[in-house]
């Protein structure tokens, strides 16, 4: 009977990382990332649309990386993207690309990256702040640690 009841434990915990860990986009993540870390990419996205690559907030950001039409548009200009933005894997490029480009803004400071992710650059730098966000990537960033650490490197 304790086997059965460490096996369903076993089972539940896999389903847990495979529902916190997407392997669906880690290609993608680790061939587009140059100076942030995967978990610091994989947070972000969980914080920003839990992996639903479809969704719209009330804002008008949409998809894995709830970019707003006129940055993604701007992103795709800047660095000469093809095709549409609102396809997961184009989206979570330009995100990438933009989440890379705050972190040289902010000189290497992810935590700052991330909530001028979440407000805007030019709204962050005016003393908008988000401390929820952070927090929530912090966290989130901090349970990807661990268990990244107990299963090793995924992809």
């Amino acid at each position: 009977m304790r086997l059965g009841v460490f096996w369903t434990g076993v089972l539940a915990l896999m389903i847990v990382l495979y529902k916190a860990f997407p392997v669906e986009y880690v290609d993608v993540i680790t061939t587009n990332i140059r100076q942030a870390h995967l978990l610091d990419v994989e947070a972000l996205i969980w914080v920003e649309s839990r992996f639903q690559d479809n969704v719209l907030s009330r804002a008008g950001a949409y998809g894995l990386m709830q970019l707003m039409p006129e940055t993604a548009r701007w992103l795709k200009d800047r660095y000469g993207v093809s095709g549409d933005w609102m396809e997961s894997e184009k989206n979570l490029l330009l995100g990438i690309l933009y989440f890379e480009e705050l972190i040289q803004r902010y000189q290497g400071n992810v935590l700052v990256a991330v909530e001028a992710y979440n407000v805007g650059p030019a709204a962050y730098d005016a003393g908008k702040r988000n401390a929820v966000h952070r927090y929530k990537y912090s966290l989130v960033r901090f349970v990807y640690q661990i268990l990244y650490e107990i299963v090793g490197q995924w992809g």
